[in-house]
């Protein structure tokens, strides 16, 4: 077993199963779901708790609740956006958590078209990575966005579609697509 590096609490790694000892983590999964339903935004944030809705700065409520720690974006259309969750089993939870409180609230609230959108993870990979040279020599698949504050490159491989970004302050993050998902579920991922 081997510690993984540079992350606060990680837990150690299996190195039977990793070798290089590089495990991304989760930060951050965001997912959707349609309630099917219209709703009044003006009655949820009124009667639940943990809800505000502010209509001149953005047109959804905006709720949160504390397990698992996630916010949701809840529409007029019934269309509901979940965010902050570590893991993909907590993102249905949480999402369903969310469509039952609609439920109490006197709303028909069903749970129809669940899909993660999008999934933020990161590592230490335990040596710099150049992303201009990454670009460069990568340039038929990738597009650079670059500026004082951090440096994005996108890299679209068939369907595996990632952006790494690297910030000013030295840490990296992996963002990649739903279609990636499936690859990671299938297959033992490995850096």
């Amino acid at each position: 077993m081997a510690e993984q590096g540079g992350l606060e609490g990680s837990q150690p790694v299996d190195l039977s199963k990793h070798p290089s000892g590089i495990v991304p983590t989760l930060q951050n999964i965001v997912s959707t779901v349609n309630l099917d339903c219209k709703l009044d935004l003006k009655q949820i944030a009124l009667q639940a708790r943990n809800a505000e809705y502010n209509p001149k700065r953005f047109a959804a409520v905006i709720m949160r609740i504390r397990e698992p720690k996630t916010t949701a974006l809840i529409f007029a259309s019934g269309k509901m956006v979940c965010t902050g969750a570590k893991s993909e089993q907590q993102s249905k939870l949480a999402a369903r958590k969310y469509a039952r409180i609609i439920q109490k609230l006197g709303f028909p609230a069903k749970f129809k078209d669940f899909k993660i959108q999008n999934i933020v993870g990161s590592c230490d990979v335990k040596f710099p990575i150049r992303l201009e040279g990454l670009a460069y020599s990568h340039g038929a698949f990738s597009s650079v966005s670059g500026s004082i504050v951090h440096w994005v490159v996108s890299l679209c491989i068939r369907t595996l579609i990632c952006m790494f970004c690297r910030w000013t302050f030295g840490r990296y993050e992996c963002k990649t697509s739903c279609a990636f998902l499936s690859v990671m579920n299938q297959n033992s991922f490995q850096v």
